[in-house]
Parts: C-alpha cells; structure tokens; sequence
C-alpha cells in the first residue's frame, strides 16, 4: 500500500532540480522592481518554500532547514520592522515546512505537538510561528483562500498535515485514532481526505476487509475522488490476495474510466499524473503489461509536457518492462539517461547518476542576499 495519500491537494510538478532553481534565482533578480513591502515578501517567502523543496529533493535537508529557519526569522523581523504584521503571519507556510522536515527526521511527536497549535487557535486566536513572537488572526488574513475564514483555514492545515505525519511516519493506530477524533468536525472537501487515511492505516495494519468496506463507499461518493478510491480498490484486492480474475477485471474497469473521464490535457496535472502512475505499476505488478503500457505512455507523455522529472522516470521505468520486446531497448535507453541527469535524491543509488551541480547551494546564497536586501543579479 501506497504510504503516500493519493488525494489531490495543491500538488506541483516536480521539475528537474537545476532548472527549478534557475527559475526561482531569475524570480528574485526582478525583486527590485517590487516597492510594496507586502508584494515583495510574499515574492521572497514564495521563493524560499519552493527552494526548501527543492533542497529536500536534493537530498539537502539541513539546507532546507535553514531555509525554513531563516525564512521566518526575516519574516517576523520585516513585519514588526514596517509593523505590518501581515508580513509576519506569511511565515506560516516555512513553518509547516519546518514541521514535515522534523517529522522525516523522525521526531513525528515534536512535529505533531507544534502542528497543534493551528487545532487551538480557534479558541486562542493566536499562534506563535516562533516564540516570543505571538500572532492574532489580523496578521493571517491574506493567507486565506476565498469564503474560508482565517479559522476554517487553520482547521483544515491541521487535519490535512498531521494525517500526513502519521502515515508517513508510520502511526498507523494513532492515524486511526487521529481520523476518528477529527471526523465529526470535517467539512464536505475534508472527508475523503480523512476517509484515505484511515484506509491507508488499516492496510498498513492488515484489517483488508474493513479497508475495502469502506472504500467501495468512498469509491461512490463525490465526483472528483472516486477515482482515486478504486484506484486504492485495486491496490487492497492486489494485496489481500483476491484472485488474477478479480484483479484483472478492476484494473480494466479502472482503465476505461480513466479513457473515458480524464481528459488528456489534464494528464500534464501533477495530481492526475501521479495517480495515472500509480495505476500503471499496480496494472504491471499484476502483469497487465498491456494495459500498464498504455497508462505509462500516457504518463509519460504527460510529464514531458509538465517539465515533470519523477513522473517522467516513473514512467519510463514501468515501459522499460512492460513495453513491446521491440520497443523495450529503447525505453531502457531513456530511463538510463534520465536517471544520469537527475538530481532527485531517490534516484541517486542507480548506478552511473552523479552531481553535477548543488542547486539548493545556490538558491540559499541567493535568498540571503535578497533577505539582507541586496540584488541577486
């Protein structure tokens, strides 16, 4: 089972890392063109969270790190330096960042602890990013998305990033407990979200029966995630055991559907993308290499159109087996090159992959001079 919710949430593309830097470097060398203080730290904060990801891609955290760390420092110190607190309340999104590194390093409970802030602000009205440094809801305003409230808005981060910390660091009782204790206070657009994780967490833990009950529910719930639920059918029926016949038929009603609903220009989605993926490996775990063919090259095609570089290998990786014994050398030969040139950290094990340049070096070099006020060109 997929460690990883499926569900989409403001995913971006992973572009190829060198690249995604240049861009955000380029970003700020327009920085002296922006006079309003709001205008140009939301351009700096917006810079400095895609760097922090592209430093943890690198395999760079404690660079990402110190991104986070000196991101909100500047943040604060420019909000009650202009005394436009506003500034300062920006910096909720480098400390979110923050919390998911704490929890990758294993410190799972630290990270959910501060995360729990955002659960008491309703009540507080007040959340300090980092202490003495206390902020009321004024200072948050601007992060909210249209007709969510700023309180509404902290709820949701905090179902959504604390599910997320307990799957990924493997929690799964406590994800279920988690789960249960915030259902009965989620919205409409929360709910399938909740409902994922506990399913995750009951795989993870083999209650396969109660996995499946509930997502053959979920699967005919709200447009938009039934996809995904029998997505995850397929991957339940694959590893409880149920039969190449049963297995074989989901995976066909899977793909037609996806012919049938996705419409090919939302294939360069990093959200589409990544489930199209996952449906593809699971079609060639359960050798429907035909079908898992067709899912890849789809993908693939997709995510040269994204700029995508995980998808892209993703993708090549499925055809390199389960393409044509004709069209096989040829995709080996593409995969091989993708993984010499990518700087992804999860790829770096493949044998000839090499480091060529440090983007992340770079892009903090760059943040401190824009930080400090001085112009990146």
């Amino acid at each position: 089972m997929r460690l990883s919710l499926l569900l989409p949430d403001s995913q971006v593309a992973h572009e190829p890392l060198a690249a995604w830097a240049e861009r955000l470097c380029a970003t700020l060398a327009n920085l002296s063109q922006v006079n309003d203080a709001l205008a140009r730290a939301r351009l700096i904060d917006g810079v400095a969270n895609s760097a922090a990801l592209v430093a943890a891609h690198e395999g760079r955290f404690d660079i990402a790190k110190v991104i986070c760390e000196e991101n909100i420092s500047w943040l604060q110190r420019e909000g009650i330096g202009t005394g436009n607190l506003t500034i300062a309340g920006l910096a909720v999104r480098s400390w979110i960042n923050e919390c998911r590194l704490i929890a990758a390093d294993g410190h799972w409970q630290i990270a959910l602890e501060r995360l729990d802030g955002m659960r008491r602000f309703s009540s507080t009205g007040i959340l300090s990013v980092r202490p003495p440094v206390a902020l009321e809801r004024s200072a948050f305003t601007v992060l909210c998305p249209p007709n969510t409230t700023i309180d509404e808005f902290f709820w949701a981060l905090y179902v959504l990033q604390s599910a997320r910390t307990l799957i990924s660091s493997r929690q799964f009782l406590q994800a279920i407990d988690f789960a249960s204790m915030v259902g009965s206070r989620c919205s409409r657009d929360l709910e399938p979200f909740v409902t994922e994780c506990v399913i995750v967490a009951k795989c993870a833990l083999g209650d396969y029966a109660v996995a499946r009950e509930m997502t053959e529910a979920a699967s005919c719930g709200p447009r938009g995630w039934h996809f995904v639920f029998k997505v995850r059918l397929l991957e339940i029926a694959v590893q409880s055991g149920q039969t190449a016949t049963e297995t074989r038929g989901l995976a066909a009603e899977l793909l037609d559907r996806a012919v049938a609903t996705i419409d090919r220009s939302r294939s360069r989605e990093p959200t589409t993308l990544r489930v199209l993926v996952h449906l593809a490996k699971l079609c060639q775990g359960i050798g429907e290499l035909e079908r898992a063919e067709y899912l890849a090259k789809w993908t693939c095609a997709g995510a040269v159109e994204a700029n995508d570089d995980v998808m892209r290998i993703e993708s090549l990786r499925v055809l390199e087996t389960c393409a044509p014994e004709a069209e096989r050398t040829e995709w080996q030969l593409q995969c091989r090159e993708a993984l010499r040139r990518t700087l992804y950290h999860r790829y770096r094990k493949v044998p000839g992959t090499r480091d060529v340049v440090r983007p992340s070096e770079t892009l903090v070099a760059t943040l401190r001079n824009a930080w400090d006020g001085r112009s990146s060109e």
